[in-house]
This record gives C-alpha cells, structure tokens and sequence, in this order.
C-alpha cells in the first residue's frame, strides 16, 4: 500500500515537471528565434533534461542499493525520484516566473 502511494505521487511529480518543461522549452524555442546566436536556448534546455534524467536513475539507484532486500528498495528508489523531480519542478517553476 505504502508504493502505490508513493507510485501515484512519483507519477503526479511527473506529469507537473512534463507540463513544466514544455513551457520552459516553449519560452526557450522563442527565445531562440528572438536571436541570432548559434547559442541555442532550447537545445541546451533538452541536453540538461537527459541528463537529469540519467542522474535521477543513478542516484537513486545507488539510494536504493542500501535496501537490497526486501520492500524497502522500491519504496527507497520512488520516493528518491519524486524528492528529485520535485526539486527540479520548483527550480523549473522560478525560471518561468522570471
């Protein structure tokens, strides 16, 4: 019961930081046409995604490993994700409201 409510609040962190990039890249994808530069705003902004992406599996990979057995490595393992996406939604979120 415990990881199907931490699995709908990881999904949920989810779902907002998707809708929260989008508008970021969309911001990004203007600004990139406002300029001359080969400094491409959104490019960087989806290079910084996929990297995010990664460290979230290795950082709560490694989290996680200290629960090797039993159910507390998935639950360790989820509950790292969304702490991380929801880090990354509130700085996301500053950086639409500038």
């Amino acid at each position: 019961e415990i990881m199907e409510c931490e699995a709908a609040r990881l999904e949920s962190s989810e779902q907002a930081l998707a809708g929260a990039v989008k508008q970021l890249r969309e911001q990004a994808v203007a600004l990139d046409g406002e300029t001359d530069s080969d400094f491409k705003v959104a490019e960087k902004l989806d290079a910084a995604q996929k990297q995010f992406a990664a460290f979230i599996e290795s950082a709560c990979d490694y989290e996680s490993a200290t629960y090797t057995t039993g159910t507390l490595a998935g639950v360790s393992y989820i509950t790292c994700k969304e702490a991380l996406i929801s880090q990354r939604l509130s700085d996301i979120n500053k950086s639409l409201a500038q």
